[in-house]
């Protein structure tokens, strides 16, 4: 990647195809959490991260361009920790 630039993107599931057009790489690293669950269509965050995730993947695969996609993940991003506890 010597010489390559990178750009933070912030998309909904809808965006990701023009989001990832023309990428070689793509970094997956967080995924939403929905502390009121009225505010999506999705039953839990697990749902969510799985829609998101296939969303994403499906993306990648289309765009003819990607070439990797690195997938990261934390237990601390699905927990119910307060805050001042870990």
């Amino acid at each position: 990647m010597s010489g390559s630039t990178s750009s933070r993107l912030k998309s909904t599931i809808e965006e990701f195809e023009a989001a990832i057009h023309g990428c070689e790489f793509v970094f997956h690293v967080a995924t939403p959490l929905f502390p009121n669950p009225g505010d999506t269509q999705y039953k839990d965050t697990t749902e969510a991260s799985l829609a998101a995730a296939r969303s994403i993947m499906s993306a990648c695969e289309r765009s003819g361009s990607v070439r990797r996609v690195i997938y990261t993940g934390s237990a601390m991003s699905a927990s119910p920790f307060s805050k001042g506890t870990v």
